[in-house]
């Protein structure tokens, strides 16, 4: 163990310990509920059981059939359309005795064995599995198909009727890139799928989204942007292009050459507005809402505020529409973060704010609304109504997550010149990366460089609580400009936003290899 980890144990384990403990017992009692019996629920058209691969691949197995796991997150907005208006189509219920199907959550302890075994990179991911011969769980099971972000019911129909248990020619191709992705060997899979691109003309927007994917997480720009400049117009009207255009856009920020960055940002941005004004794509209302994301930032890389606020008021008009219609709060709740980002660009906060609330009341067990509320108060400048909400999320949150509410958690407290504090929550956001089956180093090295930062930032007589240049009494930056990257900047110390939460553009897509998505 490192010195600076045994620090850590002593320091804030028994705190990380008691936030961690309801949520491990929740866990392990709710495998204990669902892992025998279908789940599907009034609505739901595939039995799903939820959090416990080993019992769902054992009938697998028992009964001669592929395996489907979802990945998902209940952060994940991609995710909740899904599971709201993807699996709930009746047009999935000839699929239902296909398959053993098998739902879980990447962040809940309980998975953490197959999440060691199979890494997520985006989220949500559905895998295909042959579940092997073996009564051992994880030792022989073989990726068939891997599929990363939404889908209509329609398309999931095709994706699983063409499902076979030995694929040949492009089909075993594909199967070996899903494969080495699904172990994340980019270098490995970035080839394997630009071989299915040349093959296939079927498959070929799910190799190049599967391709762009593996070359931008291995940081190869040059690749991806010839990627982008290439095969743009290849990937069809559906949420692969959607998906590919918001990877697409993350490479254009690497490219060195400018002029070829903004050309290439103008025509991405041409392809994007012809699809979402296309009503005939078969895109959900949480698709359009990603490519309006991406079009916005988009927007703001050309200089051009102004036709990125009309594509926010698009993007709004669509969610409300959407939420209105919705049957359930939960189903309405599936648009909160894209709604929130609108509102924010739009100085719309009253209505931000009304819409957290009433999420907050029909959902009182979720962390996602309190989080999120947590974040436009501290846009605002409302500290301490942000570091009460921020409190109230982490009480109800659990694995991974919680690392990023504490990184929220400490940059409010910083703004209050509650330096210290601000250490603590960064202190035990590193205990809880340390305890994941596969750790985040990058974001590790960001936290610790963080910790540091603020540690001298106490040793500095001028910067002790008290004295004339405290934190305390720094201006909190409250509602601003809009960033390049379409983020507004935090109301932080520039030694806290070191360490900015990143925002994905998607459920799946953000700037690391795990991907939050507020």
């Amino acid at each position: 163990m490192r010195p600076l980890a045994q620090t850590l144990v002593a320091l804030v384990l028994p705190v990380v310990q008691l936030h961690l403990a309801p949520c491990l017992a929740e866990a392990h009692g709710g495998a204990a509920r669902s892992s025998i019996g279908v789940t599907s629920g009034p609505h739901l058209a595939l039995p799903f059981s939820h959090d416990d691969y080993a019992a769902a691949r054992m009938r697998a197995q028992r009964e001669s059939k592929l395996l489907i796991v979802e990945a998902w997150a209940t952060w994940c907005h991609t995710c909740q359309s899904m599971r709201n208006f993807v699996f709930t189509d009746p047009l999935l219920r000839p699929m239902a005795d296909r398959f053993v199907f098998v739902a879980l959550d990447t962040d809940r302890p309980i998975n953490a064995a197959f999440v060691e075994r199979f890494p997520i990179a985006s989220w949500p991911t559905m895998l295909v599995l042959d579940p092997g011969q073996s009564g051992t769980a994880l030792k022989d099971e073989r990726i068939i198909s891997r599929w990363i972000g939404a889908m209509t019911a329609p398309e999931l129909l095709g994706r699983l009727g063409h499902v076979t248990a030995r694929p040949a020619g492009v089909d075993k191709l594909l199967e070996d890139a899903d494969t080495a992705a699904s172990e994340q060997r980019w270098d490995a899979a970035a080839p394997l799928y630009a071989d299915v691109v040349q093959q296939s003309v079927m498959e070929r927007p799910r190799a190049l989204l599967g391709q762009i994917q593996a070359l931008r997480e291995k940081s190869d720009y040059p690749a991806c942007v010839e990627l982008v400049a290439t095969s743009l117009q290849a990937t069809g009207n559906n949420a692969n292009a959607t998906d590919f255009a918001a990877y697409a856009a993350a490479c254009l920020d690497h490219d060195n050459d400018a002029d070829q960055r903004q050309k290439l940002r103008q025509r991405l941005r041409g392809y994007l507005t012809a699809l979402v004004d296309d009503s005939s794509a078969p895109l959900s209302v949480d698709d359009r809402s990603d490519a309006y994301g991406t079009l916005i930032e988009l927007s703001d890389g050309l200089g051009d505020g102004v036709t990125a606020d009309r594509f926010a008021e698009s993007r709004l008009r669509l969610l409300e529409s959407a939420a209105a219609a919705a049957r359930t709060p939960a189903d309405a709740s599936t648009y909160d973060l894209h709604r929130l980002d609108s509102y924010r660009r739009l100085k719309r906060y009253d209505e931000a704010e009304r819409m957290l609330t009433t999420s907050i009341r029909a959902l009182p067990n979720d962390f996602n609304a309190p989080a999120r509320l947590a974040k436009l108060y501290q846009h605002m400048g409302r500290l301490d109504d942000a570091l009460q909400k921020i409190d109230d999320a982490l009480s109800k949150s659990y694995g991974p997550r919680m690392a990023n509410l504490l990184e929220i958690q400490a940059n409010i407290r910083q703004g209050l010149g509650k330096t210290q504090e601000a250490v603590q929550s960064l202190l035990a956001a590193i205990v809880v990366i340390e305890s994941q089956p596969i750790r985040n180093e990058r974001k590790l090295a960001l936290l610790r460089k963080q910790i540091a930062s603020l540690q001298s930032t106490l040793s500095s007589p001028s910067l002790r609580p008290g004295s004339k240049t405290s934190p305390s009494s720094l201006p909190v930056q409250g509602p601003g400009r809009q960033s390049p990257t379409g983020q507004r900047p935090m109301a932080v110390t520039p030694a806290a936003a070191t360490v900015r939460l990143t925002q994905g553009r998607n459920g799946h897509l953000g700037a690391s290899t795990t991907h939050p998505a507020g």
